[in-house]
């Protein structure tokens, strides 16, 4: 099997639908072609070197601590270089934790959810006046004045809150340098939040103006189905990468592994139990029900929760025909996937979705699992009966060591494909950004793919320099470690 070959057969094949004949095709190990295709398509994840203080913070994870910590020391190095970062927005700010460490004069917090809103307030004094309230103003460990606002972000309504924070500023001081900020912003978030500088940098009239953009992407899996690929039809980091175009639904979940990372004894214990919960799953399905109209339909993890509280005040949910079963695009879109497409590339059933996630309890044991699983679902599974047992229905025939050997496989070789998937869409989104600005923009470091982009690579002579940037480490847990960096000169 070609290598090609094997990457879209990875792609297109989900566990929880594997056929046999599928199976019988994946190597039993993974292949060195594969290792060193991989190794040359895939961005370099070592940490830039940083010197990050230890900040006395209470209440916040180790891995959030360490990628807060490492983010604030990166912006402080850029101050260092000349680059005027007095007014920071930080996009998608949550309950604040960035927020509390970033290095500046002003910040405007946003998030769309009111409730992680008033989490961040609860850290800080906030003044009276601003309880019960969209807009909150606070201060943070450096004493900078921290404007709390709930917005659902959209790359206009975020350029009005700009212009609306500095407008009401009240200090007179003409245009202001503003960093926009987004750590972790979730699928096409970070997208509008470089939309949005694209859009101001051409605006020079305004009363502030783009310093600087970071943004750390996740959760691909929650891009709009027009935000990949951006720089062109058909950008060539897919060929490249021996990717398929369109990439399937899956790719943009696979996107978000980790491989390769050295794993302390705890953490292999998890990895051991996810591969486990993987697999099992994949194998419970020749002992599901079938599916009728009495069934719950699918309902994708991304609405499940605006299903179950009917939350009609929050913000309209960002939508993603790649995850979400909503709506079926045009025929004339090569992104559009039926609900059964979609069904089977993210091998989420609606009976494996009623299953949902079961305690790590329930995978101490085959039969323990079932019956977990059973119990879910309302109707007993693997019966051991005389009857089911001759046609092949009980628990312990339903355990087939050698298929779980062969999903098991699968599933690793897949995760392997991740490194590239997201290399391949940063990648794009420079070329993008370079597109954009044009002619006064070049490209640094590993984030220089040689593109067709108009734009240059004379980083004395440009305005702007574009880069990605290893912030995180991986082996702290931080898999989305890569910051797509827009700068100006000094």
């Amino acid at each position: 099997m070609s290598l090609e070959s094997l990457i879209s057969l990875l792609l297109h094949t989900h566990p929880n639908q594997a056929t046999s004949f599928q199976l019988n095709q994946l190597p039993p190990n993974v292949p060195d072609k594969l290792i060193q295709h991989i190794r040359a398509q895939s961005l370099d994840r070592t940490p830039v070197p940083l010197s990050s203080p230890n900040q006395n913070l209470k209440g916040i994870p180790a891995k959030k601590l360490h990628e807060i910590t490492r983010l604030s020391s990166y912006i402080h190095s850029l101050h260092q270089t000349g680059l005027k970062t007095p007014y920071i927005v930080d996009i998608g700010a949550g309950q604040g934790f960035l927020t509390r460490v970033l290095p500046a004069k002003k910040i405007l917090a946003l998030d769309s959810d009111g409730h992680l809103t008033e989490n961040a307030n609860s850290y800080s004094q906030v003044s009276p006046s601003s309880r019960n309230t969209t807009t909150a103003t606070t201060t943070n460990i450096y004493d900078a004045q921290v404007t709390h606002r709930t917005l659902h972000i959209t790359p206009e309504s975020l350029i009005g809150a700009i212009d609306d924070w500095i407008r009401g500023d009240g200090e007179g001081e003409g245009e202001v340098p503003v960093m926009l900020v987004a750590l972790h912003a979730c699928g096409s978030l970070s997208i509008d939040a470089l939309r949005a500088f694209t859009s101001t940098t051409k605006a020079p009239s305004r009363n502030w103006y783009p310093s600087s953009v970071i943004t750390i992407p996740c959760c691909y899996n929650l891009l709009r189905p027009t935000d990949f690929p951006l720089s062109s039809p058909n950008p060539r980091h897919l060929a490249e990468a021996l990717l398929p175009n369109p990439l399937p639904p899956s790719a943009y979940h696979l996107a978000a592994q980790v491989s390769n990372t050295p794993l302390t004894p705890d953490e292999k214990r998890k990895h051991e139990l996810s591969t486990k919960k993987v697999v099992w799953r994949a194998l419970l399905g020749p002992l599901l029900p079938p599916t009728t109209l009495h069934t719950r339909g699918f309902i994708a993890p991304s609405e499940s929760y605006a299903e179950t509280q009917n939350a009609t005040s929050r913000p309209p949910a960002r939508q993603n025909l790649h995850t979400q079963i909503l709506t079926i695009a045009s025929p004339t879109n090569p992104n559009a996937w039926g609900a059964d497409a979609l069904a089977d590339e993210l091998g989420n059933s609606p009976m494996h979705h009623r299953i949902g996630k079961l305690p790590a309890s329930a995978y101490v044991s085959w039969e323990t699992f079932v019956r977990a699983a059973g119990e879910k679902l309302g109707v007993p599974l693997g019966r051991s009966d005389t009857s089911s047992s001759e046609h092949g229905n009980d628990t312990q025939t339903a355990y087939d060591t050698h298929r779980a050997t062969q999903l098991e496989t699968l599933h690793l070789l897949r995760c392997q494909l991740g490194p590239v998937i997201e290399s391949v869409i940063l990648r794009d989104r420079v070329d993008w950004i370079v597109g954009c600005l044009g002619s006064s923009a070049s490209v640094s470091g590993d984030a220089n793919t040689n593109s067709g982009a108009s734009g240059g690579e004379d980083v004395g002579n440009a305005k702007w320099t574009v880069a990605l940037i290893p912030l995180f480490d991986q082996t702290k847990g931080s898999g989305r470690n890569m910051a797509l960096v827009v700068l100006s000169a000094p």
